[in-house]
């Protein structure tokens, strides 16, 4: 019974760290460049309990291999971009070439969620250029 209890305790300790991580990247990409980002799937931060710190977006001018590209380039973080297995539902989404997704877990912390922030907004904020081939 010990043991159950503290595992019960540890993956609640991990619901609300993942709860606080989403929040701050929900109210993050609401502050962003409005109409430069678009962000997918449950984005009010009071319901930030109801959602995964996973999170997928699109930049405008840009496309998802685009995006993925620059933030690594100019920022050095890493994301996903394709359709994370979900080819229906990107092309439900109008998105056909693919979505952006970031994720963080239990094991990232706020500083790595804010300079991801930080990085979507710098390449939000500049205008698309061409690719170095």
């Amino acid at each position: 019974a010990d043991r159950i209890s503290r595992f019960c305790s540890v993956m609640t300790a991990i619901a609300d760290y993942e709860k606080r991580l989403s929040r701050l990247v929900i109210e993050g990409f609401l502050e962003l460049a409005p109409g430069r980002i678009r962000p997918f799937g449950i984005f009010d931060p009071a319901r930030a309990g109801e959602r995964v710190p996973t999170f997928a977006f699109e930049v405008a001018g840009l496309t998802a291999t685009e995006t993925k590209r620059r933030l690594w380039e100019e920022s050095g973080v890493q994301i996903a971009d394709g359709n994370h297995y979900s080819a229906a539902v990107v092309r439900h989404l109008g998105r056909p070439e693919g979505i952006c997704r970031a994720s963080f877990a239990h094991y990232d912390n706020l500083e790595t969620a804010s300079r991801f922030l930080e990085a979507v907004r710098r390449v939000a904020a500049c205008p698309a250029r061409p690719s170095r081939q």
